[in-house]
């Protein structure tokens, strides 16, 4: 297939690239020069100039295109003098292999011109699928087919691909069949009607070829619709693909998505098991198609689900096993944490369970032999497994605490420790106690500094910070003021910066509410003082976890005359709604001065102050932070909640002294 014939400048420029790949890169060689599939060469590396300078040991990643596929494997490099170098076998079919070098978190890939090579086919030049590969390394644009290995600086623009796709023709014709999708993909995107004349050329050819697979036919079927925007053909060549293969790519899509909206759920677990007699999940491991992504998985946690609400899990074991990677973090949360936060299992009872999930995690990690891992190496999956799962393990962590599991606990939290970069308040808080209950309380201090300087902070790691002042500076004065030094400065700058900018000066309506004392509470009355009110639920998550860091704040100004707060219960459902909140407090033993919302114009929903307000301001959520002046004005408000107590509580506590210094001779 010819889309163009480059020549001139252009062709130079790829030219020069090509000597890259002949090896003149003074840090990578490999030798022979001209390596044949099957051969044992030596690559040396020189890291001298690079940022593995005098470091080791070194790994070599190495990204190899067989077959017209991409493999990833790595090997570990000897030093020798100043050289690292390793013997490698070249696997049977490569066409190109790209690598990179790694010492610890420090990567070395080449930049621009990558540290790659061609494999020759002895006496006729470069293998088939070589210039195909090289293309498809750089190019972003087919996202399929791009495997994320080199550096941004290395990548190219579509014409230059399909100047690499012309010498792939030009050298391989019987490369014709693999450039044929990506190709007109690639065409299609920016130069349609030149897509349509070469799909009409070489529809004949792959529907003409002796053993084409049903891939090749549903990426014609593709063609067709996508390309030529014939949907009439593409319909029906997909039928003769359905008559030609009953149990093939196209029939299992199908019936994914037949049982996915399927709404009897017994109906959808019964499909569901005649699918897997008839379309057997090893059969199709390797099979990415759009229809598995956007529906397998959400069809198993479907059915997952349905009996997880009637505490059912038999159906979640059963499953586990078949569902995909992507599945993992989905279950940790809705089988394990949810559960969990709404008190509907205890800690004993979920256990086995989250064991099976994290289980499954430690041994995805292990093995990059799956179709998510097709384009990681060992050691790049097992930290993206570790990394995109965090907050999976962390959520077994917890459990595992709560259960005075705590060795293994540790284990699992020193796993993902450096994931949260002392940014994560919950994940600090677990973590010291961790240290604390595992004999290693020299390291909580060091460790609470410097989750100081992210100010991801909890009441309790302050108070142990407090407590360790206190060893060396008796009556602990000035722990407040050594406290914010621990403090990032630049973080508190950009912080103060971003507050400054949401201030706002608007009315606002007055309430009339009843407090948890029995008291009436108007907002008209607060008048010449600063009233910070904050929205809630008992079953709101976010609102929870916020209120630590509100009771900082409430405590630094308990005996400020000028600064009130108040903490209205909104949008609550339960009929006992008030002794729900009695309870919450007692446990947490917050001191909240908690007024309840009135029912709205409907009679039907406690909400009446939070809606007008939210029309009034255009907001919508809780929890919702709302800070007004002694001249009742909202000067600023916030939906939300960003993860830490003392930076909320820093955040409260910098509006209300900026409203402070406006009326610097006030009752404020």
């Amino acid at each position: 297939m010819r889309f163009s014939k480059r020549a001139g400048l252009l062709s130079a420029l790829l030219l020069t690239s090509a000597a890259v790949l002949a090896q003149k890169i003074s840090h990578f060689n490999v030798s022979p020069e001209k390596p044949a599939p099957g051969q044992t060469i030596t690559v040396s590396y020189n890291p001298r100039g690079t940022v593995l300078e005098n470091k080791g040991p070194v790994k070599m990643l190495i990204l190899c295109n067989v077959n017209y596929r991409w493999k990833v494997s790595e090997i570990s490099l000897q030093k020798k003098d100043s050289l690292w170098t390793v013997l490698y076998t070249v696997p049977d079919k490569a066409a190109l292999i790209t690598a990179k070098f790694k010492s610890g978190a420090l990567t070395d890939d080449g930049g621009q011109a990558t540290y790659s090579w061609f494999i020759q086919e002895p006496g006729k030049g470069n293998m088939p699928g070589g210039y195909m590969a090289w293309a498809h390394l750089r190019n972003k644009t087919l996202r399929e087919y791009y495997p994320h290995f080199v550096n941004e600086r290395a990548l190219i623009g579509d014409s230059v691909v399909l100047f690499w796709y012309n010498q792939e023709m030009r050298y391989h014709p019987e490369s014709r069949r693999h450039t044929f999708y990506p190709a007109l993909k690639l065409l299609n995107t920016g130069q349609k009607e030149r897509a349509k004349s070469a799909a009409r050329r070489e529809i004949p050819f792959m529907l003409g070829l002796p053993d084409v697979s049903e891939q090749e036919l549903l990426q014609v079927a593709e063609v067709f619709r996508r390309v030529l925007s014939e949907p009439q053909r593409a319909d029906s060549l997909e039928q003769v693909i359905l008559s030609k293969y009953p149990k093939g790519i196209l029939a299992r899509d199908k019936e994914i998505f037949r049982l996915f909206i399927e709404p009897d759920i017994k109906k959808k677990e019964m499909g569901f098991q005649q699918f897997l007699a008839d379309f057997p999940p090893e059969k199709f491991k390797e099979l990415t198609t759009e229809a598995e992504e956007l529906y397998y998985a959400k069809l198993i946690r479907g059915i997952v689900y349905t009996h997880i609400k009637n505490k059912d899990y038999e159906a979640f074991v059963r499953y586990l096993p078949l569902s995909p990677y992507s599945s993992m973090a989905d279950y940790e949360y809705h089988v394990v944490e949810l559960p969990m936060e709404q008190k509907f299992v205890t800690p004993e009872f979920i256990l086995p369970y989250s064991n099976l999930i994290i289980g499954k995690l430690e041994i995805l990690r292990k093995d990059n032999s799956g179709k998510e891992a097709a384009l990681y190496a060992p050691s790049e999956w097992d930290s993206l497994v570790v990394s995109q799962n965090a907050n999976s393990y962390f959520t077994h962590v917890a459990v595992l605490h709560q259960l005075n599991k705590d060795k293994e606990a540790l284990k699992f939290a020193l796993m993902i420790r450096d994931k949260f970069r002392y940014r994560n308040s919950e994940f600090n808080s677990t973590y010291v106690s961790l240290l604390e209950k595992n004999g290693r309380g020299s390291e909580v201090i060091p460790y609470i500094k410097n989750c100081a300087a992210e100010n991801a902070l909890t009441p309790e790691m302050i108070a142990a910070l407090e407590a360790d002042y206190r060893k060396t500076h008796k009556g602990g004065e000035g722990f407040d003021a050594y406290l914010s030094s621990l403090k990032s400065a630049k973080h508190a700058q950009e912080q103060k910066a971003s507050l400054r900018s949401e201030l706002i000066d608007l009315p606002i309506e007055s309430f009339t509410l009843e407090s948890l004392n029995g008291d009436t509470v108007s907002l008209d009355a607060q008048k010449g003082r600063i009233v910070i009110l904050d929205f809630w639920a008992t079953w709101c998550g976010p609102c929870k976890a916020a209120m630590p860091g509100m009771q900082l704040v409430v405590n630094k100004y308990k005996n400020d005359p000028g600064v009130q707060f108040y903490f209205i219960a909104t949008q609550e459902a339960k009929p006992d709604y008030r002794e729900q909140i009695r309870k919450f407090l007692q446990e947490k033993k917050y001191t909240f001065n908690v007024l309840y919302d009135k029912s709205g114009p409907a009679g039907n929903h406690l909400d009446d102050t939070y809606a007008r307000y939210a029309k009034a301001f255009g907001f919508s959520g809780i929890p919702q932070k709302m800070i007004i002046d002694g001249n009742r004005r909202l000067r600023w408000r916030s939906t939300g909640y960003n993860g830490s107590p003392s930076a909320l509580a820093d955040e409260i506590s910098f509006v209300i002294e900026t409203l402070k210094q406006e009326h610097p001779g006030s009752d404020q």
